[in-house]
């Protein structure tokens, strides 16, 4: 059902946002002038509103990376290993806002949303809601529209191996992100996957209903019935033909894999991050205390020196419960 899930995503990135991210949605778009297409909004900050003590979350999806301010080195880093990912601050209504936005070109966006990509970073990501804050044209919205529903089923086809016969769209969903959340550095604690979907439950309920049929051989639904795979989870379960899918042990092969390959892409995204994003060592202590209560004060050298500092935290963090 192509044209009932576009129209299930359009609908969503086109959900008004927070004042403050639009803002700061603008400023970066200064910052980067015409080669801007597109500018998405995403994460806690769009959940649970804008505020000073927060860092907005923002993908700047670009038509070339030749106009980027980075050194010809930097930009290389972003076409091998995307995305650069930069600091941002701006006033508004006498208070100062802050964002954290990442630049990649639409075209690559297309890609690593994909199927044939095998890290889960952007298509976990995306699958999420997300809110269009500006695009260049209607052209541009219907290729971000295309791409968010392939995060969407790229993500879904790799959990569904994992999942039994009979599960509900909550279920399917919390399994996904568990999974992904395996392959980074994360502070969360167990639960914040769970809490996510919760957040916003029917819209992944019906993603799933629209999803599913597409890429889950044999797929039916059902009404649940008392005792069923999640009482309170609406009034559908959804069941599948594990005969027509890769065994579970393979797909638990290839998730093992994607967080030993993951942990080490997150490693290289966070030293890349060090030229780019300006007192990056400070949000990263910031976020993880927020999520784990686990706090470090960093020295001035390793402000100074972030790479040189940061094995020497990380342990430090580690040790302490900072991530998993």
């Amino acid at each position: 059902m192509p044209g009932a899930l576009d129209t299930l995503i359009q609908a969503r990135l086109s959900r008004p946002a927070p004042a403050g991210m639009l803002a700061l949605a603008d400023a970066a778009r200064r910052h980067h002038g015409d080669n801007v297409l597109a500018v998405i909004g995403y994460g806690s900050c769009l959940r649970d509103g804008v505020a000073p003590d927060r860092i907005v979350d923002l993908y700047l999806l670009l038509e070339h990376y030749g106009a980027m301010p980075d050194n010809r080195l930097l930009r290389a880093g972003n076409r091998l290993l995307p995305p650069n990912v930069y600091y941002l601050e701006t006033p508004f209504e006498g208070e100062l806002l802050r964002a954290k936005y990442a630049a990649l070109t639409l075209s690559a966006f297309e890609k690593w949303v994909g199927p044939d990509t095998d890290n889960p970073y952007f298509w976990a990501r995306f699958a999420q809601p997300s809110a269009l804050l500006h695009a260049r044209d209607d052209a541009v919205s219907g290729r971000l529209t295309a791409a968010i529903a392939a995060a969407a089923a790229t993500l879904l086809t790799n959990t569904l191996p994992l999942m039994p016969e009979q599960f509900s769209a909550r279920q399917l969903w919390t399994c996904a992100l568990e999974q992904t959340y395996r392959t980074e550095w994360r502070s969360e604690g167990s639960q914040r996957a769970g809490q996510i979907i919760a957040a916003d439950l029917e819209y992944y309920q019906r993603l799933a209903a629209l999803i599913l049929p597409a890429i889950a051989p044999g797929h039916q639904s059902a009404d649940t019935e008392p005792g069923g795979a999640e009482p309170d989870d609406a009034d559908e379960i959804h069941i599948i033909d594990h005969s027509r899918l890769i065994s579970h042990a393979a797909a638990a092969r290839h998730w093992r894999r994607r967080r030993l390959a993951g942990k080490v892409l997150a490693t290289l995204r966070l030293m890349k991050a060090a030229f780019t994003f300006q007192g990056g060592i400070d949000y990263l202590l910031w976020k993880v205390a927020r999520h784990s209560g686990v706090k470090l004060t960093p020295t001035e050298f390793q402000r100074r020196h972030p790479l040189l500092g940061a094995p020497a935290l990380a342990w430090k963090l580690y040790r302490r419960g900072g991530f998993r």
